[in-house]
């Protein structure tokens, strides 16, 4: 409050902020020639949303400047240069209203823009507060690093949302899922918009204390009235041989006359069909032809019952890049170790933060499987992506059990260990050589297969977490690695 009556004795009337949607290194060539004792970059909200202070004269020649370039800045409605060179006009007297404050360690997390880094408390004296006014407002920064740390929810607390868009466009340039929300909004500032932005939290995931919000309401719990059942069936339905054989096989006229005379073996039919002249030759063809047509619909129906996967070749990477951390998965004792090395070195050499952690080689490892996952992760990364390498390597070897190979056995106790760990990064993966995608393609350890089956059900059931499957070819080499990579980048997969 005392610095706001300063600015607004000191500072009102000398200044303005400009809003401009550009990322922060191209504001900062543009205003360079007016220098920092003119305009300054005030605050960095987001990757294209940046505001800059303050003379007035000079923000009107940025302006003009902006317009004949086609850029769409914006004077926003103040009459004062925060987070510029006139701050300093208010240096004296804000070291003596400030001096007072004698601060304490913070209750509640605190984040700063101004540092970069977590605020214990002690350090939040007046020199701070003078900074924070200042210095620029790194919005974007300290957001990425929330993000990074796992953060997933941004609620701006305001009487209108003016940094939800900065901050929407920093989550989606990080490549992460966050829900970003507002509280009031102009002229709505009654509970009425306050419980809808509470809605609006809710449906992100947020937990909101329903119990708090409407005490003294007089707002209560009914049930929800009971509703028909919605009759829809997800079966084929009845009918017999004829009505599918009909169905799958258009009946022509001149067809049937033909086909029946075959299946009767009718070479006078027959012949008066063709109009040609009977001999020996066409009354030994008739049996077979009858046969073929037979055993041609049999097969005919028999595929239009089958699921069937085709391939289509993907277009190649382009030079991509991994963020974050990536889990890794490889068996305690792995049968080609130089290959799971070259697949850990590729991620690692694209920009990932690898974290491998060797599986178990026994029946039940899920629990052991799950403390490993969490002491890998100890120091709380975001994790990114998540990569099986459990398949390729001694998928040959005895099972573990007798219900599946040792690779299937390992890759359901790893689902089911990120599960306990409440890791939800989508998990990939790898085999190789186990499937084939053309004749020429040999299917040289088809015992990885079933790793194809378990990840469509695990597609199916943990859907949130899934990344997908990746069948490498026998020979691995630097071009291989480089597709995988771009797989897993989501780029042409």
């Amino acid at each position: 409050a005392l610095r706001s009556q300063a600015i607004g004795r000191v500072l009102a009337g000398l200044g303005g902020m400009v809003s401009v949607p550009l990322a922060a290194a191209e504001v900062r060539e543009r205003i360079a020639a007016w220098g920092e004792e003119r305009i300054s970059v005030a605050a960095v909200n987001g990757p294209s949303s940046v505001v800059v202070s303050g003379e007035v004269q000079a923000l009107e020649e940025f302006l003009a400047a902006c317009e004949a370039d086609g850029v769409r800045a914006k004077r926003i409605a103040v009459d004062y240069a925060s987070h510029s060179a006139q701050v300093e006009l208010l240096r004296e007297e804000l070291d003596t209203l400030l001096a007072p404050i004698a601060p304490r360690a913070a209750a509640v997390p605190f984040l700063s823009t101004v540092t970069g880094e977590w605020v214990e408390g002690p350090e939040l004296d007046g020199g701070y507060w003078f900074r924070n006014l200042r210095r620029t407002v790194e919005l974007e920064r300290a957001t990425r690093t929330l993000l990074d740390q796992g953060f997933g929810v941004f609620i701006e607390s305001s009487p209108h949302p003016v940094l939800t868009v900065g901050l929407q466009e920093t989550v989606e340039d990080a490549g992460r899922e966050a829900a970003v929300l507002g509280s009031l909004r102009r002229n709505e500032g009654g509970p009425e918009r306050f419980w809808l932005s509470l809605g609006e939290a809710y449906v992100r995931g947020v937990t909101v204390d329903w119990d708090a919000v409407f005490a003294g309401t007089g707002a209560q719990r009914v049930d929800l009235p009971t509703y028909a059942f919605q009759q829809d069936h997800f079966w084929l339905e009845s009918g017999t041989v004829e009505d599918t054989d009909t169905a799958a096989h258009p009946v022509d006229a001149v067809d049937a006359r033909f086909w029946e005379a075959v299946e009767r073996h009718d070479v006078a039919a027959l012949t008066a069909e063709l109009d040609i002249d009977a001999d020996e030759s066409l009354a030994a063809l008739l049996p077979a032809l009858s046969s073929w047509r037979r055993q041609s619909q049999e097969r005919s129906t028999v595929d239009g019952w089958r699921y069937r996967i085709t391939w289509k070749p993907a277009p190649e990477p382009a030079a991509t890049r991994l963020d974050g951390t990536w889990l890794v998965a490889v068996p305690q004792a792995p049968a080609d170790a130089e290959q799971a090395a070259a697949v850990l070195h590729a991620l690692a050499e694209h920009g990932a933060d690898v974290r491998q952690i060797a599986v178990p080689g026994t029946h039940d490892a899920r629990a052991e499987l799950a403390g490993l996952i969490r002491e890998a992760l100890a120091d709380g990364p975001a994790v990114a992506g998540v990569l099986s390498l459990l398949t390729p390597v001694g998928s040959d070897a005895e099972p573990i059990g007798a219900a599946a190979p040792a690779g299937v056995i390992a890759t359901l106790s790893l689902v089911q260990a990120l599960g306990d760990a409440e890791v939800t990064a989508p998990l990939w993966c790898v085999t190789r050589a186990a499937v084939s995608v053309a004749r020429s393609d040999r299917r040289t350890d088809p015992a990885q297969a079933p790793v194809w089956g378990l990840g469509r059900v695990t597609a199916l059931e943990h859907g949130e977490r899934w990344g997908g499957l990746v069948d490498l070819p026998a020979e691995v080499d630097a071009r291989v690695l480089e597709r995988l990579v771009g797989v897993l980048a989501g780029d042409g997969a």
